[in-house]
């Protein structure tokens, strides 16, 4: 057994030799990703790997808030301007990030981030994983399913290589 991408593997004995290259090549082409849904009220994550997706619900994860209602501020008959809803959205997107960072340092993952374009927008001001995003899909439902979810990653993970493939392509030219 070895440790490859924090995780534990099993070495395959063909024969006489241990079958390394092959499973390293096997591994290093499987798709592995995380898919982070953005809400405001309740942000998912999702990890995403040949096949198989499990949601966190750890970590921190999902992260979730309520905003106060606004009977209870102490004008509460004062409508909440746009700069209170921005400032508010900032700040759960800041919690977001911190909890990718904490993943991220357990286990290095590229991320597609899904959400509206405005919550995408919120979290592009505050996050500090911006190497580890490889897509964005704007759109997604906060509420979809996990192999919905996984679709979208996968799409996006397949898109990324295939321009990394063609730019090393046109640099060995």
């Amino acid at each position: 057994m070895f440790r490859f991408r924090g995780q534990i593997v099993p070495l395959a004995r063909v024969g006489h030799q241990f079958a390394i290259g092959e499973l390293l090549a096997a591994l290093q082409h499987e798709i592995r990703a995380r898919g982070v849904l953005l809400a405001r009220r309740g942000t998912r994550c999702l990890e995403v790997w040949s096949g198989h997706v499990v949601e966190r619900l750890d970590g921190g994860f999902p992260v979730t808030y309520e905003p106060p209602i606004e009977a209870d501020t102490p004008h509460g008959d004062f409508p909440r301007s746009e700069l209170e809803d921005d400032e508010e959205a900032l700040a759960v997107f800041r919690v977001v990030d911190r909890a990718l960072r904490a993943l991220d340092r357990e286990e290095p993952a590229d991320l597609v981030v899904i959400g509206s374009t405005r919550d995408l927008a919120w979290f592009d001001q505050v996050t500090t994983l911006r190497d580890r995003i490889i897509g964005r899909v704007i759109g997604g439902d906060e509420h979809a399913s996990a192999t919905r979810v996984a679709a979208m990653v996968h799409g996006v993970v397949e898109d990324h290589r295939d321009t990394k493939a063609r730019n090393a392509a046109r640099q060995a030219r």
